[in-house]
């Protein structure tokens, strides 16, 4: 007796990235703002925490984030690249979902590692022209970025 191979086709488990970041599309408020987010790439300049404590970056080069509209972001903390979605349930909310990142030693692991830990607590974004502000939750604190020249 033969044996012939059998394929079962599944269909792909996993969420539906193709409107992550667009939940409420019909919104004309929730699109202007995703629109003044999406398609730049930002540059941190500094941390402002909620105790009045202020962390800057030596090179802005070092800490990036791009949006895409899709849903899906790219960063670069210090020596590290990472990748997640994102989704904006309502107008200037943030929410980072699937994030991951490689784990190199970097040479300012202060900012580093708290950009890593507080990545999940932002909660909200604004912005204001070249700027772009990541709210943590409970005002612990804002992540001020500046849009990179094109």
């Amino acid at each position: 007796m033969a044996w012939l191979p059998l394929v079962i086709l599944m269909p792909a488990c996993g969420p539906d990235l193709s409107k992550v970041g667009q939940d409420k599309a019909s919104d004309p408020v929730t699109i202007k703002a995703l629109s003044t987010l999406t398609d730049r790439k930002w540059r941190l300049e500094r941390f402002q925490a909620g105790d009045g404590t202020t962390l800057a970056s030596t090179d802005t080069l070092i800490y990036t984030v791009r949006f895409a509209p899709e849903g899906r972001y790219v960063v670069r903390f210090d020596c590290n690249q990472g990748t997640g979605t994102w989704k904006s349930p309502r107008p200037n909310a943030l929410q980072f979902e699937e994030f991951i990142l490689t784990s190199a030693l970097c040479k300012e692991p202060g900012l580093h590692d708290r950009l890593v830990r507080d990545w999940s607590l932002i909660r909200s974004f604004r912005v204001d022209g070249d700027h772009l502000l990541l709210s943590l939750d409970a005002d612990a604190g804002v992540y001020e970025f500046r849009e990179e020249p094109r």
